[in-house]
């Protein structure tokens, strides 16, 4: 541990999201006024090292001035952590790594979409569906880390079988390969890029598969708003660039299917920050404490007494 004036000067944090096809590291000094980011094509940990080395050497910025690190990654916990050793020694830092989930949802909680909110709730719609919590700025990732997995709430018992081995999940219903593939026989083969641009441009087809996907999501929603009570709702992912299309319907089936005054106390809303939520909620983690140990971290098994 270095000297307590070498403490006080560490004031710089770094942040670094690592995606399937690219990587971003992000800079911050508050004290300067310093907020600076650069990308690359790749996901190898020595990219980072050479993207950090390159801003700090653009902004002037020792690196013993940098206070923490903080990483958002995809893939399984086991993963991750992989990922996050595999940082660490790339850059010499200790990186705190978290779901890439987790890291937007911080980002658009302390600068985006959902800034300012006691409860937020951050629902990615990608080819998987999932959510993020953030409760007064901590992710609440429930007793064995799992939260969030709305994808897998069930729409139909009877419906389409599941990557995770059940029938009708939302999942199945809702992410990006399932709209490609209900639209295969009025339209051929689509990526969702192509989905979206054709709404946008009116196609009949194309905006009603996205305004059933908002049906369902919006009931899914609809369930989690009753048991959390959330300030905020934010739409990310490829599906919420749909914009209206998507987002009135989950706004309407959430009035519909919540309790009396609970929609009127929520607002949904699509994110702000897009693509760079992930990064800048990666400056969040470095700046954070870690979050308290749950019992699926090291696969110890708890016994709890039931009382009386």
């Amino acid at each position: 541990m270095g000297s307590v004036t070498e403490q006080m000067c560490a004031t710089v944090l770094v942040g670094i999201a690592v995606g399937e096809e690219r990587m971003g590291v992000a800079v911050r000094d508050a004290g300067r006024g310093l907020d600076a980011e650069r990308w690359a094509p790749t996901d190898a940990p020595a990219a980072a090292a050479v993207l950090l080395a390159d801003l700090l050497r653009e902004h002037d910025v020792a690196r013993d001035r940098i206070a923490g690190a903080g990483a958002a990654l995809s893939g399984d916990a086991q993963r991750r952590a992989h990922d996050a050793a595999d940082l660490s020694a790339a850059l010499g830092l200790d990186v705190r790594g978290d779901r890439a989930l987790h890291a937007a949802a911080l980002g658009e909680w302390s600068e985006g979409a959902a800034r300012g909110a006691q409860l937020g709730v951050l629902v990615r719609l990608d080819d998987r569906i999932g959510v993020a919590i953030v409760n007064d700025g901590r992710i609440f990732s429930g007793a064995h880390g799992g939260a969030g997995e709305l994808g897998h709430v069930l729409v139909d018992p009877a419906g389409a079988l599941c990557r995770c081995g059940n029938r009708g999940c939302l999942e199945t219903y809702v992410s990006s390969g399932a709209l490609c593939e209900q639209l295969l026989r009025s339209h051929g083969p689509l990526g969702i890029e192509q989905v979206l641009a054709l709404a946008a441009a009116g196609d009949r087809g194309c905006r009603r598969v996205l305004h059933d996907a908002g049906r369902h999501v919006g009931r899914a929603l609809a369930g989690l708003c009753n048991a959390i009570d959330p300030d905020v709702v934010v739409l990310g992912g490829t599906l919420a660039v749909a914009g209206d299309v998507l987002l009135e319907p989950v706004r309407t089936a959430i009035a519909q299917h919540t309790v009396p005054g609970a929609a009127m106390r929520v607002e949904v809303i699509t994110s702000a920050l897009g693509e760079r939520a992930e990064l800048l909620g990666a400056l969040a983690l470095a700046a954070s404490p870690p979050p308290p140990a749950y019992a699926g971290a090291t696969g110890a098994a708890t016994t709890r007494r039931r009382e009386g």
